[in-house]
């Protein structure tokens, strides 16, 4: 699964967990996973610290960014 994908995704339903994302494109929950370290190392997306802190991943300027780059995001 591409990377863009999963952040265009993420962008159209806030509050998307990885659960559902993986039911969702027919992956494993571990890949989901995987691919959202990768994009908040990457800074794309940041998870808070606390309580339900899956569900309130958001997307970073940069992933914002890279969205409009790529024509996936409306201006």
């Amino acid at each position: 699964m591409d990377q863009l994908v999963l952040l265009t995704l993420f962008n159209i339903k806030r509050g998307y967990t990885v659960r559902e994302m993986a039911a969702d494109c027919g992956r494993s929950i571990g890949t989901i996973q995987k691919h959202f370290r990768d994009l908040e190392e990457g800074g794309y997306v940041v998870k808070p610290t606390g309580p339900r802190k899956a569900k309130n991943r958001k997307l970073t300027e940069k992933g914002l960014e890279l969205l409009r780059q790529e024509h996936l995001l409306g201006e």
